[in-house]
């Protein structure tokens, strides 16, 4: 494409017109880079940025993209066409929520402001593989409302997971959960390499890692799932330990328990983290727990989840099949738990129908519980 049309379109885009924003996603990661380059030489005032930064999450379909420039595919039959073209692995992200929204679920949060934003991670995610995300299903969203005109929103429950693939759609191996930024650039190094190794290579090279035996989850609920991912633990404990419902607290922090080493946070990711907290005020004590936190998030889905995914990897399971073992035995938030274990059967809440509503078109859970206002024969006909 011409410069003068490209440019024009990119001008187009900044005044969110879907035809140029469409066509600039089209084009891909250079409609993405043509955009970076084009901010870099502007100087925009404060409505400026929010157009731009409104329309290259549009072209990316990843929010905060302002900060990463990387360029995802939601169809994952083009992001292996474009494997195939551009003789690159895929690495394809698992969520719960839409990576380009804000409230996806927290580790994506996380990935996008840790990860995707760090300089180093971007330029070889760009550069070595093609990108791709899929939902799992919606994340749960609590909004507390204080009375007095303050409010809070969170996400709960929820854990993501990046694979990578062949342009086949072959697993080669899996990193699950969050990882501090240089522990994850050094696994994606490794990743790229074992892209390029044969299907017998990497099934011993599977073997030779797996370690730890599979999970098992007898009881699948938020608040033995919670502190599986430690640093969306300290996100939601808060939430999970004041809205008990009559469960025993199961979710304590567990980061003094360890000591944490630098977690390479670069100073591109931490004005991210800076301008989304909205002021500089205790930034210090946030970075601090943060690399503590990552530091576990590290070494806990190293030697728990990634041992287990090396064990099932031998065998060679396709992705979908691996996924949902996954988040069935790992991340224990089965696809047969409707309510993400934040709606136990035995918990007694002194709220009219549990203070549960559903729309006519959403069947009953698997437990057959329903609101206890909710018409009978109408919870019977959707199980």
């Amino acid at each position: 494409m011409k410069t003068i049309a490209l440019t024009l379109l990119l001008l187009a885009a900044t005044q969110d017109d879907p035809r140029a924003i469409a066509e600039l996603r089209a084009i891909g990661q250079p409609a993405v880079d043509a955009l970076m380059q084009w901010r870099a030489a502007q100087t925009l005032d404060d409505a400026g940025e929010r157009r731009f930064e409104t329309a290259i999450d549009q072209i990316c379909r990843q929010r905060d993209c302002a900060w990463s420039g990387l360029y995802w595919y939601t169809d994952f039959d083009a992001a292996k066409a474009a494997a195939q073209r551009e003789h690159k692995p895929i690495l394809t992200l698992r969520l719960l929520g839409n990576l380009d929204e804000e409230l996806s679920c927290a580790n994506s949060r996380f990935f996008r402001t840790i990860l995707y934003s760090n300089q180093e991670i971007s330029a070889y995610l760009r550069a070595n593989f093609v990108l791709h995300w899929k939902s799992v299903r919606p994340v749960p969203v609590v909004k507390i409302d204080f009375g007095d005109g303050r409010t809070m929103t969170r996400t709960l429950t929820g854990n993501s997971i990046h694979y990578a693939v062949t342009a086949d759609g072959s697993v080669i191996d899996a990193l699950p959960g969050m990882y501090s930024p240089r522990d994850f650039l050094a696994q994606l190094k490794e990743l790229r390499v074992l892209a390029d190794r044969d299907p017998q290579t990497r099934q011993a090279y599977h073997a030779a890692r797996a370690r730890a035996l599979p999970v098992k989850a007898a009881v699948a609920d938020a608040w033995t799932a919670a502190p599986l991912a430690y640093s969306k633990m300290a996100v939601e404990a808060p939430v999970l330990n004041t809205t008990w419902f009559g469960k025993r607290q199961r979710v304590a922090p567990a980061a003094s328990r360890r000591q944490a080493g630098s977690s390479g946070i670069d100073e591109h990711s931490k004005e991210l983290i800076r301008r989304k907290r909205g002021t500089d005020a205790g930034l210090d004590d946030v970075l601090r727990s943060l690399t503590q936190t990552l530091a576990i998030d590290t070494q806990e889905n190293e030697t728990k989840f990634h041992a287990t995914i090396h064990q099932w990897l031998e065998t060679s399971p396709n992705l979908e099949s691996l996924n949902r073992r996954v988040y069935d035995e790992l991340f224990l938030t089965p696809d047969s738990d409707r309510w993400l274990g934040l709606n136990p059967r035995d918990a007694y809440t002194a709220i009219d129908g549990d203070g549960i509503t559903t729309s006519s078109v959403v069947p009953a859970d698997t437990t057959g519980r329903r609101p206890s206002g909710a018409p009978a024969q109408s919870a019977r006909s959707h199980r």
